[in-house]
C-alpha cells in the first residue's frame, strides 16, 4: 500500500502536535491524517500518547494492559479511546 500511494510516511520532521484531524509539525508543515501509526519504543504507554497526543485528546486514553474486573487481561492490540487510534503492544499471546 506504500508503493501503490494509498499510504503516506513522514519523517523528515519532529511531530509537534496531533488533533482530530490533523498533525503539525515542528518544521511547520501540517498533514490531514487518518490514521497514524507511530513506532514508539519501550516505556510507559500512558506517558507516551499523552505527550504525542497534548492536552486535547491526552486525557481520553483509557487503559489497555492491566486486567479487567473479571481477571481476564484487557487487550494490547485494541483502540485507546481517542477515534481512530490504536495501540499495539506486547507479544502476540495477548491479542484476544
Amino acid at each position: 500500500m506504500i508503493i501503490d500511494g494509498k499510504i503516506g510516511l513522514k519523517n523528515d520532521s519532529t511531530i509537534k502536535e496531533f488533533t482530530k484531524t490533523r498533525s503539525s509539525f515542528e518544521d511547520g508543515s501540517t498533514l490531514d491524517t487518518d490514521p497514524v501509526v507511530l513506532a514508539t519504543g519501550f516505556g510507559d504507554y500512558w506517558d507516551g500518547f499523552r505527550k504525542i497526543l497534548g492536552k486535547e485528546l491526552g486525557g481520553e486514553v483509557k487503559q489497555i494492559w492491566g486486567f479487567n474486573g473479571g481477571g481476564e487481561p484487557r487487550g494490547a492490540r485494541r483502540d485507546v479511546g481517542v477515534e481512530n487510534l490504536w495501540c499495539m503492544m506486547g507479544n502476540l499471546a495477548m491479542a484476544r
